[in-house]
């Protein structure tokens, strides 16, 4: 296979290119002789929602899909924060209409990255 005059080839099982006769690679594309031949795996990914809480953590009640859908419908008059336990600032939400919305698009920023938590400090970390 030729990429840009120059060849690809394998060497005891590594691909690297080859440059054309009379002239090199750039400093960029010659292999580092000091990288180790064989790599550790990379750590497997878990979404956050199938996470295990933190041992010892105490994890909320109320569940993120609930609260999110609560500060869509009714999030300017704090209808999240009623859920949450938060009533004191359920009622401030309320009178100032969500904090003219931007209290509210806070609280929903919070809410979908896990953040926010419930009245007593608790996680609100389950989903469902």
């Amino acid at each position: 296979i030729s990429i840009s005059g120059h060849r690809l080839t394998s060497s005891s099982g590594k691909w690297g290119l080859i440059p054309p006769q009379g002239s090199t690679l750039p400093p960029w594309a010659k292999p580092r002789v000091d990288e180790p031949d064989d790599y550790e795996e990379a750590p497997t990914w878990q979404p956050a929602f199938d996470a295990d809480p933190e041992p010892g953590e105490p994890v909320s009640e109320c569940r993120r899909v609930s609260a999110i859908l609560l500060c869509l419908i009714l999030g300017v008059f704090g209808g999240h924060r009623f859920y949450l336990g938060y009533k004191a600032k359920a009622w401030i939400q309320l009178f100032t209409i969500g904090g003219f919305g931007l209290w509210m698009l806070g609280d929903l920023i919070l809410l979908l990255t896990g953040e926010l938590r419930d009245g007593q400090g608790r996680k609100v970390q389950r989903w469902i």
